[in-house]
């Protein structure tokens, strides 16, 4: 099968919608199908060499507290001659998607589509704005079928933007935790991960409140909190940890993704506190993918991960002793303080996260989404 993976933003990051067509596309290589990935602004072959399209100019943008690259310049007749030459199978775009980019390549195609939804919010604004832009996208829509990653994002795509879809989650490579520790890190100190941008929704200022408080509880040379990722809040994060005088902080900057796994089996604990507008807890499974027990905040993505075939909640069951009420410091602190003073409980959570995280592999997940190409094709 020829497929065409398009997507608005950029290639050359590695956010997580990147992640998502990056990983679908080595799958789908490794099965024997061809791929190519019609994108915006792009200049990283490195990996994916001549299979990268180019079609517009791109800005940077912030929206959703996201920062993306959004297409301002499309490449008509560059769109023409590729959708000429390639002769897709099935397009499958990253949704919402812009006007600008993949709505024209949409329109100009004649052939089967498939859209996953990523998004997620509860910002007014951008929520209106989602219905604004649906009501002009109405052909483009009406011509695809839809995957979401999460019943947060088939609840959004199905209010602002009037559409129905099945619910496939994103796949992690089971294969990539490769064992190593940072050795600078492996003191007698129990490691609090957290992994992510350092942007407001994401609570990390509600982790350094609770721990805070833990250290007053447990003494101030038996804990460390690893702060790992980028962001505009980092400059406040080091004040707040200054001002109050919190000891082992330690901010570790971007993180490439082949150090990821590092940080994640140095740790004892991870912690992720998104307040809200989480579309899926990707990086849950990442942690519990290394063994690691995970304290998360019960925002929409993260604990309503529920598929049609049959998966529930990213941290259910036993799991689900761990989720806090979003905002809460004084539960957050309780249910670290739990996992601290106990090691077999965490050894018990960490288990109990790698059987879980066996239904999100990758092998299962690209089986799903290539039935589904499947079964648009039959129609």
């Amino acid at each position: 099968m020829k497929i065409g993976l398009l997507l608005d933003d950029t290639l050359d990051s590695n956010d997580g919608v990147q992640q998502y067509v990056k990983s679908l596309a080595r799958w789908l290589l490794k099965e024997g199908h061809d791929v190519k990935f019609l994108v915006g602004q792009s200049s990283d072959k490195s990996e994916f060499g001549n299979r990268v399209i180019s079609l517009s100019t791109n800005i940077i943008v912030s929206g959703n507290s996201n920062i993306l690259s959004m297409p301002i310049w499309p490449n008509i007749e560059k769109m023409k001659k590729s959708l000429d030459e390639e002769k897709f199978d099935v397009l499958h775009v990253q949704a919402p998607y812009s006007p600008l980019m993949s709505e024209i390549i949409l329109n100009l195609a004649n052939t089967p589509k498939v859209a996953t939804f990523h998004i997620f919010s509860t910002n007014p604004v951008y929520c209106y704005g989602s219905k604004i832009l649906a009501f002009f996208q109405k052909k483009s829509l009406s011509s695809i079928r839809f995957i979401s990653i999460s019943v947060a994002s088939k609840k959004f795509a199905k209010n602002f933007f009037g559409v129905d879809s099945i619910v496939i989650p994103p796949a992690i490579n089971l294969k990539k935790n490769d064992g190593k520790m940072i050795k600078k890190y492996l003191d007698g100190k129990i490691n609090i991960l957290f992994f992510g941008r350092l942007v407001k929704r994401k609570g990390v200022i509600y982790l350094l409140r609770a721990y805070k408080k833990l250290i007053t509880r447990i003494g101030k040379n038996s804990l460390r909190i690893i702060i790992a990722g980028e962001g505009k809040e980092k400059t406040w994060l080091k004040i707040y940890a200054k001002m109050f005088n919190l000891p082992n902080v330690e901010f570790t900057g971007y993180i490439e993704e082949n150090d990821k796994a590092a940080y994640y089996n140095t740790s004892d604990i991870c912690v992720f506190t998104a307040t809200h507008g989480e579309s899926f807890g990707i990086v849950l499974l990442e942690a519990m993918a290394c063994g690691k027990p995970v304290v998360a905040f019960a925002n929409a993505g993260y604990k309503e991960v529920l598929a049609n075939a049959g998966y529930k909640e990213v941290l259910t069951g036993e799991g689900a002793r761990f989720l806090v009420e979003p905002k809460n410091v004084d539960e957050l602190a309780e249910k670290l303080e739990i996992l601290i003073k106990d090691k077999k409980l965490r050894d018990r959570m960490g288990k109990w996260g790698l059987e879980e995280v066996k239904k999100y592999d990758l092998s299962i997940m690209g089986k799903q989404i290539l039935n589904f190409y499947k079964e648009v094709l039959r129609d």
